[in-house]
């Protein structure tokens, strides 16, 4: 019998005390935080080339946190302005620490376009051809077996027709899978095996098993452990200085870490451990991500020493697929590129977004399942006051002068109400809680991540008489339910 690692030492358990006497503390703190109204960071030094927030601005900020109290107990933000970077923080510094989630597949789509730029990867070139501690197994057809090309390129724009879509972790005291065990869905790993379900190249279907993938695949080639590699090639060039791929997290920075809430109740240890680190496994701060995108900036403008050439991080804002580029969501226009990510760790929400020019770069990250409300707003409220109209094609800072707001049904009978929010909307179906969605323009209502979306039918006296919602690849017509 094979035997299991088991878990790294005996290192998470005084953590997990530390971080319940923490999670305890928050009310408390949270109830100060509201008394004060005070901006976290302000009245501490910070380090050069951080800037507090302008006194005006962190009034507001701090008023749509307030609004959204008890969600998420610490909120974190960072944006660039000029050359400084703008940080602010509620029960958060800007060293504190949270999980980047997905936002780390757009780390990884880096990493790999460095091992392109050096010749060590093909982004075209089937990866059977690289990758040799691994292979997918082939497609059993009636008349044999079926064995799919896939390229990088279709890996890094979720193209490559892969299952698992996402990776929910291990508690600090669980054993924790190889990444060969993840691959092939083998105990202690808690999901399916990365298998084809689709013909590659013609359809984007996200897949976080696909940068499981990716991550053997990089290690395979560069014939080192990933996260060694993604320090070396990507934080410590870009001055990520707090960030770091590790996971378990080391024991020194776990008194910087905010520890993980869903529903108003830490989780169990504090935060779960992912060894899907390509996927999910960043530790960083809003900070790292606006240096992050800064350095994308660079590369795309084709500054001297940047990270990498610019006909490459030109094919990273390129549409792969509809909304994706290498590793990254897409907005913006062909002339005005925007990119960024969302993330969705257990007991972490975050997003990043900038522009591929040098302008915007934000980055919004929270403690808590719920902070998916908090992060889209405070976006929202920064696009609109710090002018960045071209975040409206995100989301972020569109108008509409239809007035969506009623109740609708659909043709097999259920009921969706839509209403106005301060930030945007919010949809309601049956007896589903209510699903936030930002104004994209005039006739759109999309979810933060754009994987739900709705397009408004207005009437001559611009009243919504219903709309199509998409999800899943699939239309749905919903008609509005008279009075």
């Amino acid at each position: 019998m094979e035997r299991r690692r088991a878990p790294r030492r005996a290192r998470g358990v005084g953590a997990g005390r530390a971080a319940g006497r923490a999670a305890r503390a928050l009310p408390g703190r949270r109830r100060a935080a509201r008394d004060d109204r005070r901006h976290a960071v302000r009245g501490r030094a910070l380090a050069p080339g951080l800037t507090a927030l302008p006194d005006d601005l962190a009034r507001e900020l701090t008023a749509t946190v307030t609004s959204y109290a008890g969600l998420t107990p610490a909120v974190s933000l960072a944006y660039a302005q000029d050359e400084d970077i703008v940080t602010a923080g509620w029960e958060a510094t800007p060293d504190t620490l949270f999980q980047a989630a997905s936002i780390s597949k757009a780390v990884t789509a880096v990493l790999a376009l460095c091992l392109a730029a050096d010749g060590k990867l093909s982004l075209d070139d089937d990866i059977a051809n690289a990758i040799h501690t691994w292979s997918l197994p082939p497609l059993v057809t009636s008349s044999g077996e079926w064995r799919p090309r896939i390229t990088l390129r279709q890996l890094l724009c979720h193209g490559a027709g892969l299952s698992v879509r996402g990776f929910p972790g291990y508690r600090r005291d669980e054993p924790v899978p190889s990444l060969l065990d993840i691959l092939d869905g083998r105990p202690p790993a808690n999901t399916d095996p990365i298998r084809s379900v689709g013909i590659p190249g013609l359809a984007a279907a996200y897949s976080g098993g696909g940068y499981a993938v990716i991550q053997q695949l990089i290690e395979d080639v560069a014939e080192r452990p990933f996260g060694d590699l993604a320090a070396e090639r990507i934080l410590a060039p870009l001055g990520m200085e707090s960030a770091t791929f590790e996971q378990p997290i080391p024991p020194e920075l776990e008194p910087r870490v905010a520890p993980g809430f869903s529903a108003g109740k830490p989780i169990e240890g504090g935060w779960h451990v992912y060894p899907e680190l390509a996927a999910a496994g960043l530790w960083c701060t809003p900070t790292d991500l606006v240096r992050f995108a800064r350095g994308m900036q660079r590369a795309f403008n084709g500054e001297r020493g940047a990270l990498i050439p610019q006909w490459l991080v030109a094919e990273m804002v390129t549409p792969q697929m509809p909304r994706w580029g290498l590793g990254v969501s897409l907005y913006g226009t062909p002339e005005n590129p925007y990119f960024g990510h969302t993330g969705g760790n257990a007991g972490y929400r975050c997003e990043f977004v900038a522009s591929a020019h040098r302008g915007p770069a934000t980055a919004v990250m929270t403690n808590a399942d719920e902070g998916g409300l908090v992060v889209p707003a405070l976006l929202n409220q920064l696009a609109r006051r710090l002018g960045w109209s071209a975040l409206a094609r995100h989301g972020l800072a569109g108008e509409t002068s239809i007035d969506f707001r009623g109740t609708c049904e659909t043709a097999s009978g259920s009921v969706i109400a839509l209403e106005a929010t301060a930030t945007g909307a919010m949809l309601t179906v049956g007896d589903q809680d209510p699903l936030p969605f930002d104004i994209v323009d005039e006739h759109t209502l999309a979810t933060a991540d754009g994987r739900i979306s709705v397009t408004l039918n207005s009437d001559q006296a611009s009243r919504a008489a219903g709309f199509t919602l998409r999800q899943c690849d699939q239309e749905i017509v919903v008609t509005r339910r008279e009075s």
